[in-house]
């Protein structure tokens, strides 16, 4: 199974986050950013979402792309996401 969310902003990742947070399986969380120019290229609301909120979720791996990658990927070590 496999949900897919879109989000653009601070508010909407956070509440990704806490909907992450409801599941008590182990589950893989996939994190993709663009910066087109119809998504928005200021990709820098990404450090405002909580993610280190995740570290306590049982997730499993975690997995980065989409053109900006390095960013949430750094995003998501700052977390403490190993």
């Amino acid at each position: 199974e496999i949900t897919i969310v879109l989000v653009k902003n601070p508010v909407g990742l956070n509440q990704v986050i806490d909907m992450v947070g409801t599941e008590s399986e182990p589950l893989s969380f996939v994190g993709l950013l663009n910066a087109n120019y119809a998504d928005g290229i200021d990709t820098s609301w990404i450090w405002d979402g909580n993610f280190e909120k995740l570290t306590q979720m049982p997730i499993q791996q975690y997995m980065t792309g989409g053109e900006r990658y390095t960013d949430i990927t750094f995003r998501l070590k700052v977390a403490g996401v190993e």
